[in-house]
């Protein structure tokens, strides 16, 4: 008989076991009374899902484990369309003798949050119907403490007993925990990116260094890169590999290294230039500096500057030599009394 109006009941169909060979393959042959119900309407398979099967069985005890789990996952990997025989017979002995709508289970607008992209809803052979979400953090009702749901099943097997969860505060507040305890993974990783980033561009900027005191070309770094991440030094966080990205930094070291030179020099100096052409028929004045070096107390002849001759001139004569070689010594804020040779 059809129910009547309100009623959560599954219907069901009694059929004769000799008829089962006629039936689908997914329809209970283990008993007399045959359970049929019908398959969802709402479009479940287009629904995104991130949660696999050990998420939804290890939330439960090993006692719990060893019964009946009932789940949009579970139920579909094993075709499984109602409870079993021994939980009909048991909700028959029971005073308000309730059957599980199982298909409930399969209901997208009621058992999925699409939120937190998870089927919440579990049923238990033998204990009641769960909340993943509201498991997931021990939620209360705020009124009295109760934990229905989470710690506690809910044994009221009704639709509307559903709908009135989803409604409640205590399961948005779930929800709304799940989303930040997601947001505060990723930020972890970005702020464990922030605190290691020193350390990597420090040892990407070396990998460079060391390239070029070995004389090897630059573009061997990013190989020399994933031979030190594979050596366990943390390279995470480091995204920069791109050729204008690698010329920069080559720039910046550059610029590091001849900062460092320009401050030892602490007295007289003298400088040494000579032009040359180079691949791209470009003339280029190079320039060496020659100072006392007050610390390592020697005489050290630097390498200061690569200038192009012909940026500003038409022909690469002495008085344009001088003019460029004044630049250079003016753009380092170099005492011009101290430039004796």
């Amino acid at each position: 008989a059809p129910d009547t109006e309100g009623s959560s009941a599954t219907p069901s169909t009694s059929l004769n076991f000799e008829d089962a060979e006629s039936l689908p393959v997914n329809v209970l042959r283990d008993c007399q009374e045959i359970s049929v119900t019908a398959a969802p309407t709402n479009h479940a398979e287009d629904t995104v899902c991130i949660q696999s099967e050990s998420d939804i069985t290890n939330s439960f005890t090993e006692e719990q484990q060893t019964k009946k789990i009932h789940h949009y996952i579970l139920c579909k990997k094993r075709d499984c369309l109602g409870v079993s025989q021994e939980e009909r017979a048991r909700i028959k002995t029971t005073k308000k003798k309730q059957m599980f709508n199982h298909s409930l289970i399969f209901n997208k607008d009621l058992a999925y949050s699409p939120k937190v992209q998870m089927w919440w809803l579990v049923y238990i052979e033998g204990e009641g119907q769960y909340c993943l979400i509201c498991k997931k953090f021990d939620s209360k009702n705020p009124q009295n403490k109760k934990e229905f749901f989470s710690a506690e099943p809910s044994t009221r097997l009704k639709k509307d007993c559903l709908e009135e969860h989803i409604a409640t505060k205590r399961h948005k507040d779930a929800i709304t925990a799940i989303l930040m305890n997601r947001f505060s993974v990723f930020q972890k990783e970005l702020d464990h990116n922030a605190e290691v980033q020193v350390d990597v561009y420090e040892r990407v900027f070396y990998c460079f260094y060391w390239l070029a005191k070995e004389d090897i070309a630059n573009v061997k770094v990013k190989s020399l890169l994933k031979l030190v991440a594979k050596l366990g030094c943390d390279m995470s966080g480091f995204n920069h590999t791109s050729v204008g990205s690698f010329r920069n930094m080559l720039l910046l070291l550059g610029e590091m290294i001849q900062n460092e030179v320009i401050s030892a020099v602490t007295g007289p100096f003298g400088v040494m230039v000579d032009d040359m052409t180079d691949i791209a028929n470009l003339e280029q004045m190079i320039g060496f500096i020659q100072y006392y070096n007050r610390g390592s107390e020697k005489v050290e002849v630097k390498f200061l500057c690569l200038e192009n001759v012909l940026a500003s001139s038409d022909a690469a004569d002495s008085l344009t030599i001088t003019s460029i070689l004044l630049e250079v010594i003016e753009k380092h804020s170099l005492n011009f009394d101290w430039f004796k040779s």
